[in-house]
């Protein structure tokens, strides 16, 4: 991994995109402990900063409520800090054995709504299995297509941060799986909230900068 690379590309994203970043910069991006930074955006490639810190992050496994689902566009990921884990999934015609009926549902995103809700539609359930599971260290990287299906786990020890350049929107249904039922009004409450200042962005920023 090209460290120098990877740090003048985000310092300049700094110094060149800092109103913008604020402007569209979440903590608790989805899940509680998930900060995302959009470093520079366009309509046919968008560079994001991923950061979860130590202490903070419910990327868990054993949390139910990270849930499977698919991607409106192709991206790649780059592992600057830490690990994480990229579990992907299939739906199957038929059950199986190595089978579980999984809870399929389509929803309207909670950013596209003031209130910050998510929606769900219930779709029935579906045979559902665990096709791959990858380990993605400090300097690796991994593509995911639109079709596929896919949920992350990070530690919760350690710092973890990592770049994703998400490629041109693809229109397709959004669609997210969970191995228990899920309300109607799926819980966002405490989710999507905003860096309160400048300083809390940039010190997040420099956070993993030092690091690298």
């Amino acid at each position: 991994m090209d460290i120098v690379f990877f740090k003048t590309l985000i310092a300049s994203c700094l110094n060149d995109n800092l109103d913008q970043m604020l402007t569209t910069a979440y903590r608790d991006y989805h899940v509680p402990g998930f900060n995302s930074l959009i470093l520079s955006q366009s309509p046919a490639l968008t560079l994001r900063l991923y950061v979860c810190k130590p202490g903070e992050t419910a990327l868990r496994p054993d949390n139910d409520q990270i849930l499977v689902h698919n991607h409106s566009f192709d991206f790649q990921t780059q592992v600057l800090l830490g690990h994480m884990e990229n579990a992907v999934y299939e739906v199957v015609a038929t059950p199986t054995a190595q089978t579980e009926p999984w809870y399929q549902y389509t929803y309207a995103s909670a950013l596209l709504r003031d209130d910050h809700t998510m929606r769900l539609k219930s779709l029935g359930q579906v045979p559902f299995i665990l096709s791959r599971l990858e380990r993605v260290a400090a300097g690796q990287s991994y593509r995911l297509r639109h079709p596929e299906l896919h949920r992350i786990f990070v530690p919760s020890d350690r710092l973890v941060a990592r770049l994703f350049w998400q490629h041109r929107r693809i229109d397709q249904t959004p669609l997210i799986f969970s191995r228990i039922p899920q309300p109607e009004v799926f819980p966002t409450r405490d989710l999507y909230n905003r860096f309160n200042s400048v300083a809390e962005l940039k010190d997040l920023i420099y956070l993993v900068l030092d690091r690298l």
